[in-house]
């Protein structure tokens, strides 16, 4: 029987019985667990901005409060993946408004200034996520 499994009505032994039975080293311990824990690089999690952190902790094999200890020393605020899942709808939506207004030259420089800001802001965000925030959307009403 091992010290941890104990019987319902058996009287459990005293905590300092299980201190002499079991002996712990704490600095060892501690050390070990210091020099097992290796953080991710800024490089390495830019890969995955794109998808969302639960995916990317399962990807990685870590857990997600682990990826969010990581990203705040780092010094990401919030995981990138929805501004560029926005981003990246919005130059869909965008390249799909421009295929079909070939027509309007006037219409067409405008969507093209628009499609290449949306990128520019998107390189932004991978290069450095908290980037985002000091950045002014541009409103995308078209009149067709």
């Amino acid at each position: 029987m091992n010290a941890y499994q104990f019987k319902r009505n058996e009287i459990l032994p005293s905590p300092i019985f299980l201190l002499k039975a079991f002996p712990i080293n704490d600095t060892s311990e501690r050390t070990t667990i210091k020099s097992l824990t290796n953080f991710f690089t800024m490089d390495e999690l830019r890969e995955h901005f794109s998808l969302p952190a639960n995916e990317v902790a399962d990807k990685l094999g870590v857990s997600v409060n682990f990826l969010k200890k990581n990203c705040r020393i780092l010094k990401i605020k919030r995981w990138p993946y929805l501004q560029i899942k926005s981003l990246k709808n919005s130059i869909i939506s965008l390249k799909i408004a421009l295929a079909s207004d070939q027509n309007k030259n006037q219409k067409c420089i405008v969507i093209k200034k628009q499609i290449a800001t949306l990128e520019e802001k998107l390189d932004m965000i991978y290069a450095d996520p908290n980037s985002m925030g000091n950045l002014i959307f541009i409103c995308f009403t078209l009149s067709i």
